[in-house]
């Protein structure tokens, strides 16, 4: 995929106008001369106006999309697929509407600003990276919405609405996947076939800091619907056994580096660690490496939450843990829940005790020897008196005063 180096955000004083031959061109290419019309509209007006695929029609509807913009709404949207007929007042017509569906797209959001909830891609090379891995050929067209990456992908012959449906929900997990693998988040409810994008030459606004919405890529080249990766079949691994996954890749100790118990602990322990005590059932792994896992008391489901390197997914309401695309649980996060009520603060105290042989919970108690070493040699390199006392108690005296006013750590010693 071949992309352009990453948009600039503007100043309010320089900010982006709408570019009028872009949008043209973009509409012409995507739906010049398919059955039915095109939909334009803009932010607060959902329902916007509705065109013929023609050359008239298609240079109405890059006018009246200027004409929205000069209204500065958040963005102005043009239809992913067109309609049969344009629909009465205040239809703005659905999925059962479409006559003809041209493309396959997906949404990478990257980045915090302007998206509700976390979790995203951090950067745009991360968001190129998961259209990358998704299993698709090259897009066709890459188009940056200001916020996010739409991977544009033209269909050589335009399938039934009921292919077009499940290839779009095909793309969107295959997205997904390859987002979760990284850890990150991706909003799979963007595949509905009456889905609006942003129009190439629009401004995003969405954000104090209008940014333009533009094509930066893409091969050109159009794919077959066999192109589109199917859903995975279930990898071949071993029977339910609870056996604990292995230990991720471990990073040397760096005390410069802000390193609370929690995050010691999940660099020392593998998943298996955490649940297999807490009565949850290893099932197997994917190709990918993730791990399956399946709740206590819960025999007819195949798994109940997939497990990557750094965070886990519950997809089961009834785990008694946060669940959904939108909730990465950590290790830390997981200790803390499964045994301290979700209290984090107090799941790291007791992980300190338990590190140096104090009065602690049965489940600190049970860690690994290794993850309760590393977690007190740790605590010990953070704890500042103890860093201090090395150089001698004068030396504390003489940059702190009284010893005994200096706080130990972050998180009390026993």
């Amino acid at each position: 995929m071949t992309v352009a180096r990453p948009l600039e955000v503007v100043p309010d004083d320089a900010a982006p106008g709408f570019d009028h031959d872009t949008a043209l061109a973009f509409l012409r290419g995507v739906f010049g001369g398919l059955p039915g019309f095109v939909q334009v509209c803009a932010a607060g007006d959902w329902r916007g106006e509705f065109f013929p695929t023609d050359d008239g029609g298609l240079a109405a509807a890059a006018v009246h999309a200027m004409l929205l913009d000069s209204g500065r709404p958040q963005g102005v949207y043009a239809r992913a697929t067109t309609l049969v007929e344009r629909p009465p007042a205040p239809r703005r017509g659905s999925a059962e509407d479409t006559a003809t569906v041209p493309v396959l797209w997906g949404d990478v959001d990257y980045g915090t600003e302007g998206h509700k909830g976390a979790g995203n891609p951090p950067t745009q090379a991360a968001a190129e990276r998961v259209i990358a891995e998704c299993g698709m050929p090259a897009p066709t067209i890459v188009v940056h919405s200001g916020g996010g990456l739409y991977p544009l992908w033209r269909l050589r012959e335009a399938p039934t609405l009921a292919e077009a449906a499940e290839l779009s929900e095909r793309v969107q997990r295959a997205l997904q996947r390859a987002a979760e693998r990284h850890g990150w988040v991706y909003g799979t409810g963007v595949g509905d076939l009456a889905r609006v994008l942003r129009l190439p030459g629009s401004v995003n606004r969405k954000t104090d800091q209008a940014r333009p919405c533009q094509v930066i890529g893409g091969s050109g080249q159009p794919i077959d619907a066999g192109d589109v990766p199917a859903d995975p079949e279930p990898a071949p691994g071993p029977a339910s056994t609870g056996t604990p996954g292995p230990l991720p890749a471990q990073r040397p100790y760096d005390p410069d580096r802000a390193t609370g118990p929690l995050d010691v602990l999940a660099e020392h322990t593998a998943w298996g660690n955490l649940l297999v005590p807490a009565g949850w059932t290893y099932v197997r792994s994917e190709r990918d490496g993730a791990e399956l896992w399946r709740r206590p008391g819960d025999p007819s489901s195949e798994y109940s939450a997939r497990c990557f390197p750094h965070n886990m997914v519950v997809h089961s309401e009834s785990a008694g843990l946060p669940a959904g695309a939108g909730q990465r649980i950590t290790k830390g996060r997981l200790f803390a829940h499964l045994n301290y009520a979700g209290d984090v603060a107090e799941a790291a105290r007791d992980l300190v005790r338990a590190a140096h042989g104090s009065a602690a919970g049965p489940a600190a108690r049970a860690l690994p020897a290794g993850a309760l070493d590393a977690v007190r040699a740790a605590h010990d390199a953070h704890d500042p008196w103890a860093r201090l006392v090395e150089g001698g108690t004068a030396a504390l005296t003489a940059r702190l005063g009284d010893p005994s006013s200096v706080p130990l750590a972050t998180v009390p010693p026993p």
